[in-house]
C-alpha cells in the first residue's frame, strides 16, 4: 500500500463511558499521529462523542479504526477523509 496522507475525522461514539479507558489507551498508541481530540457528551445524555483530528497515512487512520472495532465493539466508530 502506498503511503497516502491526508486528514481523517475519526468519530468515536459510545453510550457508557465505561469504554473510554479502553479508547483513551488505543489513543494512546496512535498519539504520534493524533492532531487533536475532543470529547463531548450528547444534549440528551445517551451518549458520549469523541472526535480525533488524524494526521498522517491513511493506512495507519484504517488501521486505528479496526483495532477501535476489534478491541471495544461495543461502541461506534467512523472514519471521513480529506
Amino acid at each position: 500500500m502506498s503511503d497516502k496522507w491526508g486528514i481523517n475525522t475519526i468519530t468515536i461514539a459510545m453510550t457508557d463511558n465505561a469504554y473510554a479507558l479502553k479508547i483513551q489507551d488505543i489513543l494512546h498508541r496512535y498519539s504520534d499521529y493524533i492532531y487533536g481530540r475532543i470529547g463531548l457528551p450528547s444534549k440528551c445524555a445517551r451518549f458520549f462523542i469523541i472526535s480525533v483530528i488524524f494526521l498522517g497515512a491513511e493506512e495507519k487512520a484504517l488501521e486505528l479504526v479496526e483495532t477501535i472495532k476489534k478491541e471495544v465493539p461495543e461502541v461506534r466508530v467512523g472514519i471521513s477523509s480529506l
